[in-house]
């Protein structure tokens, strides 16, 4: 992600909060609840690419900016489902995230639990699919009106694509090269 589109999406979010000075109940019964994160990962990265080689292990820790955008809605008196997109941008190959499943359960009115399942795109060389899990926890002061802050546990697994670069190694190591990613996200969110 560039330096610009990050300072724009943080200019965006102190534009929409300043016109804002309600505090958003986000175990409410009503409508569909958004939000809008910004944060950092870290991750441990994995790349399977001699598929007879010795076995490889997860390199050392990555940061890299995080933004999502999420909706979600109250199903039950404690649980919250939805759906979320995240852009990461991870030593400068960008990595896309959709959970198809966004689930949280309310434990009071400040603390949440959640887990999540979906789709990961990474493009690195060439675009590679996979899918993504993780799970967290999410904290809303009292006194922070429509702000809360979270952190998740996340896994994006068997990230798969083909070996059509010139600095892929020979397709007789395998047909593919697999990409494992670990880590753990730290984000600020803005809930609309």
């Amino acid at each position: 992600m560039k330096k610009s589109s990050l300072q724009c999406a943080i200019a965006a979010t102190l534009l929409t909060t300043s016109f804002c000075n309600h505090a958003i109940d986000l175990n409410s019964d009503e409508k569909l609840n958004a939000r809008f994160d910004i944060g950092a990962s870290f991750l441990q990265l994995k790349v399977i690419e001699d598929h007879d080689g010795p076995s490889v292990n997860y390199g050392s820790v990555k940061t890299s900016p995080i933004i999502g955008f999420g909706i979600n809605k109250k199903v039950s008196a404690n649980s919250l489902v939805g759906t979320k997109i995240e852009l990461q941008r991870i030593e400068g190959s960008l990595l896309t995230t959709f959970r198809a499943i966004d689930y949280r359960y309310i434990l009071d009115e400040q603390w949440q639990i959640g887990a999540f399942i979906g789709a990961a795109r990474y493009d690195y060389r060439s675009p590679a699919y996979g899918y993504t899990v993780g799970f967290g926890g999410f904290y809303q002061p009292k006194g922070w009106k429509n702000w809360s802050i979270g952190t998740e546990m996340q896994l994006m697994d068997k990230i798969a694509r083909d070996k059509i670069h010139p600095d892929d190694l020979p397709a007789s190591t395998g047909p593919d090269t697999f990409t494992n990613m670990i880590g753990l996200a730290v984000t600020l969110s803005y809930n609309f």
